[in-house]
């Protein structure tokens, strides 16, 4: 037997749980025990053999309702699309006449009709047909008045097809309605007037649409697209006049009614697509300089009525080719690509 030192009689007690000196001649004696290897697992309820389901709280139920669906696709980038969209056809219909609704409501009703027949015909995920709400908005309002419907639901036809047809794996190349826009003058002989854009009212209801136009661009974060395409347009607009001695007159009427007009409308509610132009802040800039100097270009050497247009499907074909082609990095974490230690370097 091993001679164990008892404590004096005089002694302090140690607390409750506290671990004594290790005695001496005993190996390990003193040390806590070790606890269980696994920790004990608390039952389940008895019945299903599953945790019941979490309930849902009032909030959640709240959003779920069709009022609670609304109030959310109000807040997004497309609600705030419909809404300014909205808002100047209430300032432009009164001015322009019921062929201006008319013109509007055939557009709209024919895109959201044959987006839907798409939809089943291609078997596709069934999705509220907002997009083809705005397709069709954008097309009455940059369509003459005086349109006839079969021109009208052409045109109409032409966008929601190049949207279903005309697409990568992630979404469609070009803008719907600026493509359709761009074809139904030489096809069906279409005037456009951009009578949604304020054009042929007074001056100051230019107003209303850089108010609507801008808080359209700052919802969907295009912004930093939208001034680098207006600043750089009339900039090289009037280098151009400078410089190479184009005709001052017809350059000064691109800063007047309906040229600057339309022009406001295109940046604001056409180049900021989110499918069909870029997110990031720098891609933004150059996206939107090239589209401004090249819509340039092409006014001031072919003398078209779709130069804008054109120049937003060149943007949108090179920035969808970019889009495709570009493989995003693999990202490797810096633990990952460090040696391991004791490995042979």
């Amino acid at each position: 037997m091993h001679d164990i030192k008892q404590p004096p009689a005089n002694a302090r007690p140690r607390p409750a749980g506290r671990p004594g000196p290790r005695p001496q001649g005993i190996p390990g004696a003193g040390r806590p025990r070790p606890g269980p290897p696994y920790r004990q697992l608390r039952p389940l309820p008895t019945g299903t053999g599953t945790p019941p389901p979490r309930q849902a709280s009032d909030d959640e139920r709240r959003r779920r309702t069709p009022w609670g669906q609304l109030q959310k696709f109000v807040r997004t980038p497309k609600g705030y699309l419909l809404g300014a969209l909205l808002a100047l056809l209430a300032i432009t219909v009164p001015h322009q006449g019921m062929d201006a609704l008319r013109v509007t409501g055939v557009a709209t009703l024919a895109a959201v009709v044959l987006d839907l027949i798409l939809h089943l015909v291609l078997r596709e995920k069934f999705v509220i047909p907002t997009s083809a709400l705005l397709t069709g908005l954008i097309i009455g309002m940059v369509l003459a008045p005086q349109e006839p419907n079969w021109a009208v639901v052409m045109t109409a036809g032409i966008a929601i097809g190049a949207k279903h047809l005309l697409r990568t794996t992630k979404a469609h190349v070009f803008n719907p309605a600026a493509l359709a826009l761009a074809v139904a003058p030489p096809l069906f002989g279409s005037g456009e007037s951009w009578w949604g854009a304020t054009a042929g009212l007074p001056a100051v209801a230019i107003l209303p649409l850089l108010g609507i136009g801008y808080l359209v661009a700052e919802r969907a974060n295009k912004l930093p697209q939208v001034l680098t395409f207006l600043g750089v347009y009339f900039a090289f607009l009037t280098g151009m006049a400078y410089f190479s001695h184009a005709d001052a007159i017809r350059i000064a009427s691109m800063y007047r009614d309906p040229f600057l007009n339309s022009v406001l409308f295109l940046a604001f509610f056409m180049l900021t697509d989110p499918p069909t132009s870029p997110a990031k802040l720098w891609d933004q800039i150059t996206f939107g300089a090239g589209v401004a100097m090249l819509a340039v270009l092409i006014e001031l050497n072919h003398d078209t009525v779709t130069y804008l247009l054109l120049a937003l499907l060149a943007g949108n074909a090179v920035w969808a080719w970019r889009r495709v082609t570009t493989t995003k990095p693999a990202t490797v974490g810096r633990r990952a690509s460090l040696p391991r230690r004791g490995a042979p370097r």
